[in-house]
């Protein structure tokens, strides 16, 4: 595991002050699996196989990545946190876009990282009105897409009202990727067939 970024108070977060610490790594760390808990939320890069990524226009958010928080339902399926982590990844994204993703084969569903976020110690003592919790991250290439069904816009307040796919020149310059460079970048790497982890 190799922390490649810090980032102090994390102004995307609508939380107290946080820090978050980004950290790529191949097989799911300990401090996740031994604080199941705190795995808050999955996030995934999905890619054709032109190596475009498939991105979700949100109602108030603009363009996004796919992926959400870990539902209550979802730890009810499973006390495994992998388990949990690809039930999450899975409902999410076709929540959001309609392409049913393959998480049970390992090549189709790639661990890029982890994102720590914790309370920023104020005065000296610990945030009490903050929390600590982890964000997971994966890609999965085009090899991983089960099926693509007709787009159905969210009827929720920031739902996803359109689905799209961007080639890396386009995707880069949005706002939502630049913010997981280090997860796209790292995707990007392994599409290319390099190494998994830097």
């Amino acid at each position: 595991m190799e922390l490649v970024h810090t980032e102090q108070e994390v102004g995307w977060l609508q939380t107290s002050p946080t820090t978050a610490k980004t950290y790529l790594c191949d097989e799911v760390p300990s401090i996740v699996i031994d604080k199941s808990h705190l795995l808050a939320g999955v996030f995934v890069f999905v890619f054709n196989e032109k190596h475009q990524v498939l991105l979700t226009k949100l109602r108030k958010r603009g363009w996004d990545m796919l992926g959400g928080k870990v539902e209550a339902s979802d730890r009810e399926s499973t006390k495994n946190v992998v388990d949990l982590i690809k039930i999450t990844a899975q409902r999410e994204v076709y929540e959001e876009s309609k392409v049913l993703i393959d998480t049970a084969t390992e090549k189709n569903f790639v661990l890029l990282g982890i994102r720590h976020f914790c309370p920023i110690e104020q005065g000296g003592g610990s945030n009490s009105n903050g929390k600590e919790f982890y964000f997971a991250y994966y890609m999965v290439p085009g090899s991983g897409i089960q099926k693509i069904d007709e787009f159905v816009e969210e009827p929720t307040p920031n739902g996803a009202i359109e689905r799209g796919w961007f080639a890396k020149e386009d995707a880069e310059k949005m706002d939502k990727v630049a913010m997981h460079s280090h997860f796209y970048e790292k995707s990007l790497r392994i599409l290319e067939g390099g190494k998994q982890q830097q």
